[in-house]
């Protein structure tokens, strides 16, 4: 029904009488303009979960001087600036420049040290399992505030001396229902920024999507979504365990108020938690 109003449309030019929804049909057309296929099918891909390595813990041991008020810990520490030198933990000096005294550590930074028996106890702050599970595989994790998010993660061995751009941005979506505006500018932040975002997440029951995706071959499946809608977190993920379930990624299609689809990706990232890997697609 739907590809025989989108052959009336886009070939006769006749006026669209379509009983389907606009945002659905808008997206259906945008697809096939652009090449793509979809389906009301099952299908099953080759996409596995991309599991990342493990590497090897920072060594920190010793007691490290210094004074807490939250929400940094500062210390005069001679070790201090040895291991931002090795570990990128803490920051030494102002930041980006070498005037000042001392290091300064945040809040997760605070708390993983007194973890390692380094400093005496301070707080913990909120989802620090995220931070402690990136730490303790090698990775470099600061704060990301600048990018609306609430980690950003450089690659393993990454030093202040030698940093590139940060690989993840990550997010934690504490609610389960968002405004669309709201949940989108979320997925938005990563392109805009040249990231990748990750999301933590627990698996749902799966759900089946709307469509399947096809270009040439089947590259997924397929929801749809429009910017004004509220977005129920458990079903939306729940569409990604069926696609995943087919070893499928998931593909989001949202379309906005000019009519125009922006296409994410959405597949399985795995570190020891489950998290969810989305990126833009360009078509």
């Amino acid at each position: 029904m739907i590809e025989e109003a989108y052959q009336q449309d886009i070939k006769k030019g006749k006026d669209l009488k379509l009983e389907l929804p606009f945002v659905e049909y808008i997206a259906y057309r945008e697809l096939r303009l652009s090449g793509f296929v979809l389906k009301k099918k099952e299908e099953k891909g080759t996409l596995e979960e991309k599991v990342l390595e493990c590497g090897k813990k920072p060594l920190i041991r010793g007691k490290l001087q210094g004074i807490w008020k939250r929400p940094f810990f500062y210390s005069w520490d001679k070790k201090a600036p040895k291991w931002y030198e090795k570990y990128w933990l803490g920051q030494h000096l102002s930041y980006k420049r070498k005037q000042g005294q001392g290091t300064f550590y945040d809040e997760y930074e605070s708390y993983y040290l007194y973890e390692k028996n380094v400093i005496e106890k301070v707080p913990r702050p909120p989802f620090y399992q995220y931070y402690k599970e990136w730490r303790e595989c090698g990775y470099v994790v600061k704060g990301a505030f600048k990018f609306g998010a609430l980690f950003r993660i450089y690659e393993r061995g990454t030093r202040p001396t030698n940093a590139q751009h940060s690989l993840y941005l990550l997010r934690v979506l504490e609610k389960k229902r968002y405004k669309g505006l709201e949940f989108f500018s979320v997925l938005r932040i990563a392109e805009s920024v040249r990231k990748k975002l990750i999301l933590p997440w627990e698996r749902p029951s799966p759900r089946k999507p709307h469509y399947a995706l096809y270009k040439g071959s089947f590259l997924g499946y397929l929801v749809i979504l429009y910017e004004g809608e509220n977005i129920w977190l458990p079903k939306l993920w729940g569409y990604a365990q069926y696609a995943f379930e087919r070893k499928s990624p998931l593909f989001l299609g949202v379309v906005d108020r000019d009519t125009s689809l922006t296409l994410f990706r959405v597949s399985p990232l795995k570190l020891k938690q489950p998290y969810l890997l989305i990126e833009r697609v360009k078509y």
